[in-house]
């Protein structure tokens, strides 16, 4: 009789995940935040996770298209979706100016105003946002407890 192994501890185990290079436009990017919830309905989210996840993707995406300039256009954006046992986290790299998360206010902006609204809604449904601005590459990195 052949002892089984122990299971590896949930931070060793390997996470399931999704990597996508989505061209420069909206309609890539609305296409790849419907391909990431099907991606986390496929691994047992619920229907309200699913939603979130694919609003602040969606949301992300378009930021980094909308800021796109000149030959940034031609660079795709990288979305990366890992689920830990306990959390997902989404990674979307882009190739723009970048910008200060920590500049832009937590609360709804008013209704006059065009942005925001986007980052505002991660805040609320994540519970991380980060950004990180690097060497010709940002990368916003959202964060979501899982709730089974």
């Amino acid at each position: 009789m052949t002892a089984a192994l122990p299971a590896a501890p949930p931070e060793l185990e390997v996470a399931p995940s999704l990597e996508l290079l989505v061209p420069s436009s909206i309609a890539a990017a609305r296409r790849a935040a419907g391909d990431v919830r099907a991606f986390l309905a496929q691994h047992g989210l619920d229907g309200a996770e699913e939603f979130a996840w694919e609003l602040c993707i969606a949301e992300a995406a378009k930021n980094a298209v909308q800021y796109a300039r000149n030959k940034e256009k031609e660079t795709p954006l990288h979305i990366e979706v890992r689920l830990h046992p306990r959390i997902v986290e989404a990674r979307v790299t882009d190739h723009t100016e970048g910008f200060d998360l920590a500049s832009w206010p937590a609360c709804l902006p008013p209704n006059e105003n065009e942005s925001g609204r986007g980052l505002f809604l991660m805040r609320i449904y994540m519970d991380k946002v980060k950004y990180v601005s690097g060497d010709g590459a940002n990368t916003l990195v959202l964060q979501k407890a899982r709730s089974r």
